[in-house]
């Protein structure tokens, strides 16, 4: 018998051979449960919208469900843990490398994002949207009324988005909204919903001033050769909508 506790999970016998007892389930259970809680995250975020959507699953699941495979049917192999620890690694590598593409201000995805976007032939709504006023905000407020501002926007964004796509700050002000879907109707019912997030924002918000933003936007491809067209067609569609804004509202004002 194993003479440093009272064994309950395993024990070496006086052959020095590893013995499995009825509570070695235990290993098995909290193994399974690490897998658990990370799927449950993964399908939380998934719903929420947000960068966590993009939690990394595999690198954690895969690592230990496989370590609880061989453990569970490879008697004397214990890799319950060192699979789970693998596991770990290697979801925080991957968070760390996926934190080099996300925006420290806003949480949102930055424009490096863009660059490892990859879609193949498939073709997305893509939507680009730049705050009216802003500036005027800077000035009249602070900045630091601005950065409020900027992190309301993209909590706005990431409300009317969902899981159906990803929001991007693209530059200062700008942002841009990737959704999953070359469905024209679908598009507009986005459109639809960062209009009423944004007026209920401004109905409700007791801020000093209004957030009003432009917005270009189209169905297009969207990989590497396709990628700069598609950005430039929608700036320009964008500041046809800015210029129409400021057409009825003195910029010195808003």
């Amino acid at each position: 018998m194993c003479e440093f506790f009272k064994p309950i999970v395993f024990y070496v016998d006086e052959f020095n051979r590893y013995q499995r007892l009825p509570l070695f389930v235990l290993y098995t259970a909290l193994g399974s449960l690490y897998t658990l809680i990370a799927v449950v995250i993964y399908i939380i975020s998934r719903i929420k919208g947000g960068v966590l959507k993009s939690f990394p699953t595999v690198e954690l699941v895969v690592p230990t469900f496989l370590g609880l495979l061989i453990q569970g049917n490879f008697y004397g192999i214990s890799l319950i843990w060192p699979a789970t620890a693998v596991g770990l690694t290697l979801m925080i590598l991957t968070i760390q490398n996926k934190n080099l593409l996300l925006d420290p201000m806003t949480g949102l995805y930055n424009r490096k994002y863009l660059d490892t976007f990859k879609t193949g032939e498939r073709k997305y709504s893509i939507m680009m949207l730049d705050l009216n006023g802003f500036k005027s905000i800077n000035d009249s407020y602070g900045h630091s009324e601005g950065d409020i501002a900027l992190n309301s926007t993209a909590e706005l964004l990431l409300a009317s988005v969902g899981a159906k796509g990803t929001a991007v700050r693209y530059a200062g002000d700008e942002f841009i909204i990737l959704l999953n879907t070359d469905d024209e109707d679908e598009a507009k019912k986005c459109i639809d919903r960062l209009e009423k997030n944004f007026e209920n924002y401004n109905s409700t918000s007791n801020k000093p001033y209004q957030l009003r933003y432009s917005l270009g936007w189209g169905i297009f491809g969207f990989s590497d050769d396709l990628k700069d067209e598609a950005l430039k067609v929608i700036d320009a569609r964008m500041y046809e909508n800015k210029k129409e804004y400021y057409s009825v509202n003195d910029r010195r004002r808003h």
